[in-house]
């Protein structure tokens, strides 16, 4: 009996302790099928490189669920991280021993001609799969390829059809195109026949005059002016600030002086009571040495 109402926290205990069991290894089979939906993705991104695209790593996990490889988001895309650094590094690697075989140098040897402790050693993948590391440099044909995108669904890299009409982008005009704008011709120059080159002097002399004008009415007096506001914002949180702390500092000190007023009290009346006390007991000997002469 004792044992069969121990057992349930027993085996508890015991549930709590184990450690969760890690995620299943990547097959072969699983990752060649990974990178055949990540090619098919980026084929179908390239048709369509304007439209927004629905979230990448869903689609790579629909894809391969798809064809038997149970695999979610988060996986898909740990994994992929995983191969594309150890294929960088592998990647650097032989290109350097590509450089280094024609002098003959043994310490750029192939990745592949080394064992797991060699790799590790110089800091490289322990073990990585030739078929993928062929699959990821030399990639797959043309016919692969085009199968896997008519695999996609329509929405595996769209976020819209392909027939959707995009609008282009507007084109903002800078500012300081739009800023300047030419005086209005007066009709004594539309009715008085050709312009001279003087004219045209002083027309531009005024022109520039009247936007030099402008500009220093707009943009210095403005600034002048938000200066001085900025400053009288300053100074107004400045000013705010001190007095909070004044009124602080005023809180404390009459905090303090209370607690002062209030010890000074009670040593008063402790010391009231001590004389008290003092003369009760000089009454009392008074009268016990009186007894005492009588006897």
């Amino acid at each position: 009996m004792s044992a069969n109402e121990n057992s349930p926290p027993v085996e508890a205990a015991a549930a709590a302790s184990t450690p969760r069991s890690r995620l299943p290894r990547w097959t072969r089979h699983e990752t060649l099928v990974l990178i055949q939906a990540r090619r098919a993705m980026e084929r179908r991104g390239v048709q369509l490189p304007a439209v927004r695209p629905r979230p990448k790593w869903a689609a790579v996990s629909a894809y391969c669920r798809r064809h038997g490889v149970e695999r979610g988001p988060m996986q898909c895309r740990k994994r992929w991280g995983n191969l594309s650094w150890d294929l960088k590094k592998i990647v650097a690697w032989e290109g350097k021993a590509i450089a280094g075989a024609g002098a003959g140098a043994a310490q750029h040897e192939s990745f592949w001609d080394m064992r797991g402790d060699q790799r590790r050693a110089r800091q490289l993948p322990s073990s990585f799969d030739r078929e993928v590391y062929d699959a990821l440099v030399c990639g797959a044909s043309a016919g692969e390829d085009a199968a896997a995108a008519a695999v996609l669904p329509p929405d595996f890299g769209d976020g819209e059809p392909e027939g959707v009409y995009r609008q282009p982008p507007i084109m903002v005009m800078p500012i300081s195109v739009r800023k300047y704008e030419p005086p209005p011709a007066t009709s004594e120059h539309e009715c008085s026949g050709p312009v001279t080159e003087s004219d045209q002097k002083k027309a531009g002399a005024a022109a520039s005059d009247k936007n030099s004008t402008s500009s220093q009415h707009d943009g210095g007096f403005k600034d002048s002016d938000a200066t001085f506001v900025a400053d009288q914002a300053e100074g107004t949180a400045t000013a705010s600030i001190g007095k909070q702390v004044v009124e602080a500092l005023e809180r404390g000190n009459r905090a303090l002086a209370q607690q002062l007023e209030a010890h000074r009290s009670w040593w008063d009346a402790d010391r009231e009571q001590r004389a008290a006390l003092l003369r009760a007991m000089d009454r009392v000997a008074d009268a016990v040495c009186r007894i005492a002469d009588k006897l």
